[in-house]
């Protein structure tokens, strides 16, 4: 179990070679539309406030294949890692290092869109939470009674759902490699990855946290944190 973050969420996106159509879709925080016009050889490129530490290429792709080499810094060196992309969520996996410009190439293209793409840092839970933890949905329907008494109801969005958990004692190095997370993302300002599979195949969820979580020293050096996860639909 682990969370997925963007390192940056303001990071600036260019065309480094190449032409995109739509290249402001794979930095806007959704999922619903997407970036075309990709072909081989082209590189699109995330350039960060400053140096920061990356460990994964996270990339949402609506339709078709292609693969993505990940390269760094201004003027692109050889390739630190690289990964077969098809429908859905795919995370490239790198050696963890430091860069200010992440450089994504694309080849073997065929009919390939992509509407999301960002540098990110892996969260990996050090067990996993408490019993007690709650699941429900969010069914996002308004009920409106006449004066009559009759019932009507609107629906705003499919179902969605949201989990709340508790860990207790994280150490104080997940505390602040959690704590670096937040910073990251601004708390609850934007979507991350939360991979929910405990073993086996990841299992991607994409996902806002549903508050901003206050840590409670139990012991020296141990505390205890809420948690959870709200489904996003886009």
């Amino acid at each position: 179990m682990k969370f997925i973050y963007p390192v940056e969420i303001d990071s600036v996106v260019t065309a480094y070679s190449g032409a995109f159509v739509n290249m402001e879709r794979v930095n806007d925080g959704a999922i619903d539309f997407a970036m075309t016009g990709i072909a081989n050889t082209e590189t699109i490129r995330f350039t960060l406030s400053a140096t920061k530490s990356v460990d994964c290429v996270a990339i949402y792709v609506t339709s078709g294949t292609g693969t993505a080499n990940i390269h760094k810094d201004f003027s692109p060196g050889s390739s630190i890692g690289s990964g077969s992309l098809s429908a859905g969520w795919n995370i490239i996996t790198i050696t963890e290092a430091n860069g200010q410009y992440w450089n994504i190439v694309f080849s073997s293209v065929s009919s390939l869109t992509v509407a999301e793409i960002f540098p990110g840092q892996t969260f990996d839970f050090p067990y996993n939470y408490d019993l007690g933890n709650t699941d429900q949905s969010i069914f996002g329907v308004d009920v409106v009674t006449s004066e009559g008494g009759n019932e009507f109801t609107n629906k705003r969005h499919a179902e969605k759902f949201l989990k709340n958990w508790n860990w207790q004692s994280f150490s104080t190095t997940n505390k602040t490699a959690y704590k670096a997370m937040l910073t990251a993302i601004d708390g609850i300002r934007t979507k991350i990855l939360w991979d929910s599979s405990t073993s086996g195949s990841a299992v991607y969820n994409w996902i806002r946290l549903p508050s901003v979580p206050v840590f409670t020293e139990e012991t020296y050096g141990a505390y205890g944190l809420p948690g959870g996860a709200r489904e996003q639909l886009i």
